[in-house]
């Protein structure tokens, strides 16, 4: 008897702007920090020239939100996938790829 397994991975679009989920920062941040998060990633990320420069500019926008859960290694994860879903045709890059912002 055969036996098959399919595997289904399932991949999330990272592409702004993100709800408060997404981001997975804390569940009382308010819709407006949300949205204002998801202006300053977009203008971040069109300033950038490549992922290594948008990931620190990304990070250094979530320093901003710092009370809201946004430098916690959930959202450091998701910057990363922002960040590598805005620059799909360049190498990935990881959390580590800058230094502590």
């Amino acid at each position: 008897m055969n036996y098959f397994t399919f595997d289904f991975i399932m991949t999330k679009t990272y592409k702004l702007p993100m709800s408060l989920e997404d981001w997975q920062c804390y569940l009382d941040t308010p819709q407006e920090v949300v949205d204002l998060i998801n202006t300053y990633c977009e203008k971040a990320l069109k300033r950038s020239k490549d992922p290594k420069s948008a990931l620190f500019n990304v990070y250094t926008v979530l320093n901003n939100f710092v009370e809201f859960g946004l430098r916690d290694t959930e959202c450091d994860h998701v910057a990363v996938a922002v960040v590598n879903a805005y620059f799909k045709d360049e190498p990935d890059v990881d959390r580590y790829s800058v230094g502590f912002v």
